[in-house]
């Protein structure tokens, strides 16, 4: 009980002093590391995380890519967490576009029929 104890006092210490040097926590974290730029994968970003491309394909697999060259960039943040840009628009994107696309196909229509039934009113 006294080690949990004192294992929690000194995270909490600790916190707090790295809260207020930032600098110092960045230096302890680290930076982040790009692991696909355009498409590619980063080589050395891969060794420098000592991640293999199967690892990688897991984590893009998950955001819902199905392959690496879908991805424009991922990135390795300092926490762990990756931040994964894709480079194709997602699925709200490709159905509001569509959306789109076929409400002006119905104005033009519309348009059309206006015009035709005004000629045969005249």
């Amino acid at each position: 009980m006294l080690g949990a104890l004192s294992l929690f006092g000194i995270n909490y210490v600790v916190v707090r002093f790295l809260f207020r040097h930032k600098k110092l926590q960045e230096v302890l974290s680290g930076s982040p590391t790009r692991l696909i730029s355009n498409g590619e994968l980063n080589q050395d970003g891969m060794k420098k995380e000592l991640m293999t491309e199967s690892e990688l394909l897991t984590v893009i697999h998950r955001q819902g890519f199905d392959e690496i060259e879908e991805v424009e960039n991922c990135t390795l943040e300092a926490g762990g967490s990756f931040f994964i840009k894709g480079k194709k628009p997602d699925a709200e994107d490709r159905e509001q576009s569509e959306l789109l696309a076929k409400l002006a196909h119905l104005e033009t229509s519309i348009s059309e029929l206006r015009e035709d039934l005004k000629k045969r009113v005249n």
